[in-house]
């Protein structure tokens, strides 16, 4: 397979395992032994974020590996910063699996409310612009 034509940062690369790897439905626990490889994907998730701050995508990647580790609140602030970096996938959003955990929250419920709301605005703001020209 040639892949000249579409370099992939190694950032990326490695935040892309982290959610193929909890795509899985792994269950994720201490009894199981892998409390080592829990921490190593905290770190490595960090590390990405670190990485590239700016990108919305990393923030909504957290956000899907806390909640499947049923770390909530976490989940959910990081679904927030994801959204105020201008995150707006909301129909990938409600149909992620990864989400199951913190989906029927209602700080979830709310997070999503207020940023369609925002979203829409920023549509008929761009749209009022384009009108004005």
């Amino acid at each position: 397979m040639d892949t000249s034509d579409a370099p992939v940062s190694n950032t990326k690369y490695k935040g892309n395992l982290l959610i193929d790897y909890f795509t899985l439905q792994t269950p994720f626990s201490f009894e199981n032994g892998i409390s080592t490889l829990r921490s190593s994907y905290i770190a490595l998730s960090a590390s990405v974020i670190a990485n590239e701050p700016d990108d919305a995508g990393n923030y909504y990647d957290a956000a899907c590996l806390y909640s499947r580790m049923g770390e909530f609140e976490k989940s959910i602030k990081f679904l927030q910063t994801a959204l105020e970096k201008g995150y707006r996938r909301f129909a990938h959003i409600e149909m992620d699996d990864d989400l199951n955990g913190i989906r029927e929250l209602p700080e979830f419920e709310a997070l999503i409310l207020q940023y369609k709301k925002i979203f829409e605005s920023e549509i008929e703001e761009t749209d009022a612009a384009y009108l004005h020209y």
